[in-house]
């Protein structure tokens, strides 16, 4: 008996032992490691996560606040901004990332700064505030095989709000944004390469909204601009791009989706103005009629006409279930 319970105990023990590694191994392998704070100006050299814990200044040895050079990399402003100093002259960038994937910069803000985010490789800003940009409010560049997502961010009161440039297979997505009072445009796109995603909605443009133009660069994909809200925009368009230029998408086949007015999500846009009083008489969501695109500027081959041929009327007539229900796409309108 006393052999057999020496016996007992050293199995249970022995389990004891394994249920302690297994956990010790368990919290090893799966617990996150702890984000680096960031209080001031620095270079980045670390895949990891880090914390923005104050306001930033750019200082004087510095012509940019945060700069990137490392692959993964997420950054929490956690509300707090970048700026410069008074009486700084300097062209001065916020946070800069060349030739890097998988970056992330989110919840904060950038402020009088001549470039306020400057991206190219892949990665995803969101909820930023970058206002008072004397250049380029946000600059990217996805490159081949990688994405750049800008999304539920307020850009204004800047030169250009977003330049767009596209490397060959790779993909935009600008959706959920606010875009009010940029002095030249909101979003530039040139040099557009071939096989891009190139995604503009749910955005809301007060005033200068877009400029698409070859000057710099041909534009190889298509640009498909739906779901967004327009209030008196200033938009130029390239001539020579008229056929890669779309203002509306198609059915959705990824489940229910709500547009901006809690309507279905296919067709073109809001335009204000015109959505409110535009004639349904078969209530499917869409005007009757399309809309002819207010471009205040055609850049080459003057004399094309552009139009949202499913504007969206307001407000929407059927709940999202129910067309999917009735199966019904969407055709030229009358």
């Amino acid at each position: 008996m006393g052999s057999y319970a020496f016996k007992s105990t050293s199995t249970n023990e022995l389990m004891k032992c394994l249920i302690i590694l297994g956990l010790i191994s368990f919290f090893l392998i799966f617990t996150p490691a702890l984000a680096q704070e960031i209080s001031k100006c620095m270079n980045i050299t670390q895949s990891g996560s880090y914390l923005v814990t104050q306001d930033l200044i750019v200082p004087s040895d510095r012509d940019t606040c945060i700069w990137i050079n490392a692959d993964n990399v997420a950054i929490d402003f956690q509300g707090h901004l970048i700026s410069r100093a008074s009486g700084d002259s300097r062209t001065l960038i916020g946070v800069r990332s060349i030739g890097y994937s998988g970056i992330t910069i989110k919840n904060g803000a950038i402020i009088g700064i001549d470039y306020g985010i400057v991206l190219r490789g892949g990665g995803f800003i969101e909820n930023m505030t970058v206002r008072s940009s004397n250049q380029v409010g946000i600059m990217i560049t996805p490159t081949s095989n990688h994405y750049i997502s800008i999304k539920k961010s307020d850009v204004r009161y800047s030169y250009v709000g977003i330049h767009v440039e596209a490397e060959d297979s790779s993909d935009v997505f600008i959706e959920g944004n606010n875009f009010e009072s940029n002095d030249y445009t909101s979003i530039e796109i040139s040099n557009i390469g071939t096989n891009v995603i190139f995604e503009i909605d749910k955005n809301r443009f007060v005033g200068n909204a877009f400029e698409i133009t070859a000057s710099y660069g041909d534009i190889k994909s298509s640009i498909v601009i739906f779901d967004n809200l327009f209030f008196s925009p200033n938009i130029r368009i390239d001539g020579r791009v008229a056929s890669k230029v779309y203002f509306y998408t198609g059915v959705r086949k990824d489940g229910c989706y709500y547009n901006r007015l809690n309507g279905c999500g296919i067709g073109g846009n809001f335009w204000d103005g015109y959505s409110q009083n535009c004639k349904n008489d078969n209530k499917d969501s869409f005007c009757d009629y399309a809309y002819q695109v207010p471009v205040t500027e055609i850049i080459t081959n003057y004399g094309i006409t552009f139009y949202d041929y499913y504007p969206l009327a307001y407000p929407q007539p059927y709940l999202c279930q129910q067309l999917q229900t009735n199966s019904i796409n969407i055709y030229p309108t009358d």
